[in-house]
């Protein structure tokens, strides 16, 4: 396990399990995790330090939207 805790004094933590002992070494020495906190269901993300939180949901609202669109385009055909 790889344990998560801010240093900002917050309080906040998560884990994440790995594999063995040496890919979370690797994973502790390659980056530095910031931990996002899921008010509505009250669970917590990491993302990459210096990734701000707008910027990681307008991602994941792009893979979203390009995830829909092949779906949509071939109902379209479909259905013509």
């Amino acid at each position: 396990m790889v344990h998560y805790l801010a240093t900002d004094g917050s309080g906040h933590q998560c884990s994440e399990q790995v594999m063995s002992r040496d890919p979370g070494q690797d994973m502790v020495v390659e980056m530095e995790r910031r931990v996002l906190r899921i008010p509505a269901d009250g669970t917590y993300i990491t993302v990459a330090a210096d990734q701000p939180m707008e910027s990681y949901t307008v991602g994941l609202r792009q893979r979203c939207v390009w995830a829909l669109v092949p779906s949509g385009a071939y109902i379209c055909c479909i259905c013509w």
